[in-house]
């Protein structure tokens, strides 16, 4: 009949008539967690490590095989125990097993190859022979070790206090899985490194243990983690074939052209590029010079030379409302400022008004308004009329005048209002103002009403007056 490790646990104890509480009070195991063992309800214990330790330390008090009970905790559902086994030092591995094995074998280690056990299970009275290779476990690191250490001190003092983590986790306020956690040495699973620290510290104080070596040993352990986190990889020396040298290759031009470079390199050669065209255009402007604009004196004295038909000429900026006049105006190719000559026209009034700068000018020719604006320097403008013309202009030393052939020149001071009336008889002449002789109605001053004073009579009330009393 088969017996599983529950089972054997608690025939063995019956045998030797021990209880719960006694197997409690010698290993410092809590009842609960000892009965859990015995009925196989492993999801009843703190975690799977501290079960095992637990199985561990039930197995070496009953003094059974500790190898054989943590490969029946390895493997509950195949791994079951005979009748005949439930002798403490009998070997649940079949006789030939141990025939055919070597005498040396002590000689080789045991890591090498992996325990072999053939298990013999029963299921409805069929028998079977299932083969398991039981593989050594992992070897755990160095700061692994160091957090398991840590965790064994806090377990063994806390059953030394015969405390439970429910106990633990009222006094603390420490949550029931981080306890667990830290006596498991799984400090992965707290939240933080720094709150790792204090939840250490506040259980090491809590059960009047050294916290500053605790504190030591867990930096350590961190310490120890991040240099197995950086170092590299131990090669085994005595292998050359895991030593490979790294091929030296030179590197291929097409990892450094990129998308990115090939984009900002576009974008510095067209901009390279239009920085080139920029400057030849600004060099070939200069080049061919800007016109000097000719004096006066060159502008007056100058002959009259052919005339320009308009299909040849074009003119970008004409005032509008230009009189045609009996001066001619001849404009060199070349740039040159306009030529002005002047010739007798058909109106008794011509006048002809030379811009030197900018102005305002407004000319009234025959009671109209011919022209109103800002003059161009360097242009000429024509104007012809019957009986008068009338000049206005807001800067008289802008404007050069040249009236029926004459020059007049400049007629005022730099940023001086001028007004001008030319006509046939009189020349001209300045606009004086002229005051109308109509009388106007002087009012005469009226006195204010001021307010009149009123006496108020106030009423008088009769003063009472003492009768004398004769008996």
């Amino acid at each position: 009949m088969s017996k599983t490790l529950g089972q054997v646990l608690k025939e063995t104890r019956e045998s030797r008539g021990l209880s719960l509480a006694d197997v409690s009070f010698q290993t410092k195991i809590r009842e609960h967690y000892l009965d859990a063992l015995e009925k196989d309800q492993i999801s009843n214990l703190p975690s799977p490590v501290q079960g095992k330790g637990f199985l561990r330390n039930y197995a070496s008090f009953l003094k059974l095989d500790e190898g054989q009970m943590l490969d029946a905790w390895y493997h509950p559902d195949h791994f079951v125990f005979e009748k005949e086994s439930l002798s403490p030092n009998v070997s649940l591995q079949p006789d030939w097993i141990d025939q055919e094995q070597p005498k040396n074998v002590e000689n080789k280690p045991e890591q090498d190859e992996p325990q072999v056990v053939i298990i013999h299970e029963f299921t409805d009275g069929i028998q079977t022979e299932e083969k398991h290779d039981v593989l050594p476990e992992p070897e755990l690191k160095a700061s692994q070790k160091i957090f398991i250490s840590i965790g064994t001190q806090l377990k063994k003092q806390r059953e030394i206090l015969n405390l439970s983590l429910e106990d633990i986790e009222r006094f603390t306020n420490l949550r029931l899985h981080y306890l667990q956690a830290l006596e498991a040495g799984n400090f992965d699973q707290l939240p933080s490194v720094v709150q790792g620290k204090g939840m250490l510290s506040n259980y090491s104080n809590f059960l009047n243990m050294n916290s500053d070596e605790i504190l030591l040993r867990y930096a350590e352990g961190l310490q120890t983690r991040r240099n197995e986190q950086y170092d590299p990889k131990k090669l085994d020396p005595n292998n050359p074939t895991q030593i490979k040298q790294p091929s030296i290759t030179s590197p291929s031009w097409r990892r450094f052209i990129t998308a990115d470079l090939l984009i900002v390199g576009t974008l510095i050669v067209a901009l390279f590029v239009f920085v080139l065209w920029g400057a030849a255009n600004v060099s070939r402007n200069q080049s061919k010079g800007s016109p000097t604009a000719l004096s006066l004196s060159e502008v007056l004295l100058t002959e009259p030379g052919p005339l320009i038909s308009t299909a040849e000429l074009t003119i970008t900026s004409i005032p509008t409302q230009i009189v045609a006049s009996n001066t001619d105006l001849t404009i060199n190719p070349e740039g040159e400022s306009p030529t002005v000559a002047i010739k007798k026209g058909l109106f008794p009034i011509n006048l002809s008004i030379v811009a030197n700068q900018r102005a305002y000018l407004r000319i009234t020719s025959d009671n109209k308004v011919v022209f109103s604006g800002r003059v161009i320097p360097g242009n000429a403008y024509e104007f012809s009329g019957s009986d008068a013309i009338e000049l206005l202009t807001g800067n008289a030393s802008a404007l050069d005048i040249y009236f029926n052939q004459q020059k007049i020149g400049s007629i005022g001071g730099t940023g001086e209002v001028k007004s001008l009336i030319f006509t046939a008889n009189q020349g001209y002449a300045t606009p004086t103002a002229e005051f109308t002789s109509t009388p106007t109605i002087t009012t005469n001053p009226t006195s204010t009403p001021r307010p009149t004073i009123t006496s108020t009579q106030l009423p008088v009330t009769p003063s009472p007056t003492v009768t004398p009393y004769i008996p």
